[in-house]
């Protein structure tokens, strides 16, 4: 009986193969399209332009393009002569897990063995199923290795470990790392919208930033070795949620230290070590010049005279974006042990973007005004002092 059932099987699957054999694309020499054919009769009317055989699990690839065009629209037909997909995917992959990947308009999805579309195409990459069911993809046409994710068949995000993952408007990852009961916990990194990486920080189980952490700078930039990679910005400790201990900032262009400052309970208590350009310890008790870079520039932000941890002497800050370090302000600060920040002395220029003198107000030692402006040059806030001390903030109204 089982050698019975044995050669039965044999015969339908040679049956199988005799059909597959006989059912194949042909050319209609009058038109010059493709149908498909079995023997000499139509199964499919010519109409395609494209074909790819019958691959070995028993579908073909139709396509539909334009003699003024390369692109070409793609359909799928199965082993016995159906339409299951009419031309309309740039790409049909082959099918693994009874899934293809599709790509339409830049985008992919997935189709069933029926032609159903049961993933519309969303995705900017996209990888088969694999054999437990399922499938890498991302959202930004140029994934970095934390922009990838799983999926399963049914288009649910595959959680693994408790790993969690927030993603940007434009599909990249934002933020990726361990989330229980709704609360972040262990290492959690955090991304630029341009898929680079931001912040490294610690979290507690409560949910708290907690621990050491790590800030780069978020552009693309960088020699020889750092080429894909950012240097650090900052290096420091949070205690409960707040900065505590030694932070040390960074040098954008060498990756060196550039000063270091304490802070106690998210408080910032003085300046201590004050490198130069290369990295050189200068003063280790505050004193000095410190350079100043934003994180999203290479460029000088600001050179700022310290004394014995507080501000002190000449400060200038520079237009960030502007490769000559146009000064935007020069301001004198003045020594007091009570002030980490210093006193606010004598306002000495304020430039806009392209390097001509802007109304500063009349501040001069210790007293007078203060006229801020946003990055467009439009006056904001003008605030007054008395011995160095803000008194008073108001908006400022322009004229004419």
């Amino acid at each position: 009986m089982k050698k019975l059932i044995l050669l039965s099987v044999i015969a339908l699957l040679s049956s199988g193969n005799i059909t597959a054999q006989n059912i194949k694309f042909s050319l209609d020499p009058k038109s010059s399209l493709w149908g498909v054919s079995k023997g000499s009769t139509w199964l499919i009317k010519p109409k395609y332009t494209h074909k790819k055989d019958f691959d070995t699990q028993g579908y073909g690839r139709a396509g539909i393009g334009s003699e003024y065009s390369e692109k070409v629209y793609w359909g799928l037909i199965d082993i016995y002569g159906n339409e299951l997909v009419e031309p309309k995917y740039d790409e049909i992959g082959s099918f693994n897990q009874y899934r293809a990947v599709v790509k339409k308009d830049d985008y992919y999805g997935y189709i069933d063995i029926q032609g159903n579309e049961i993933i519309k195409p969303k995705y900017k990459v996209a990888h088969p199923f694999d054999n437990i069911g399922h499938a890498i993809v991302a959202d930004v046409e140029y994934p970095k290795e934390q922009d990838y994710y799983k999926i399963d068949i049914h288009n649910r995000i595959v959680t693994e470990n408790n790993i969690k993952r927030y993603f940007h408007k434009n599909g990249a990852t934002s933020a990726m790392g361990k989330e229980i009961n709704g609360k972040k916990a262990g290492e959690w990194k955090f991304y630029s919208t341009s898929s680079y990486l931001v912040t490294i920080e610690q979290y507690n189980n409560d949910g708290v930033v907690d621990g050491n952490y790590k800030r780069f700078f978020c552009f693309k930039y960088g020699y020889g070795e750092n080429k894909n990679n950012n240097y650090l910005s900052q290096t420091g400790n949070y205690k409960n949620g707040k900065q505590d201990g030694l932070i040390v900032f960074y040098n954008p262009n060498n990756g060196k230290p550039a000063h270091s400052e304490i802070w106690e309970n998210g408080v910032f208590k003085k300046v201590q070590d004050i490198y130069d350009n290369k990295g050189n310890l200068i003063s280790s008790k505050g004193t000095g010049t410190l350079e100043l870079y934003k994180e999203d520039s290479k460029y000088l932000l600001a050179k700022v005279e310290y004394q014995n941890g507080h501000r002190a002497g000449i400060a200038v800050w520079y237009h960030p974006n502007k490769s000559n370090s146009q000064i935007r302000q020069k301001i004198l600060y003045k020594y007091d042990a009570n002030d980490v920040y210093g006193l606010r002395w004598e306002i000495i220029e304020i430039n806009d973007y392209n390097g001509n003198p802007l109304p500063k107000g009349s501040l001069k030692n210790g007293n007078g005004t203060w006229i801020s402006y946003d990055d467009k040059d439009k006056p904001t806030i003008i605030t007054t002092y008395q011995n160095g001390k803000k008194v008073k903030e108001e908006a400022a109204v322009t004229k004419n």
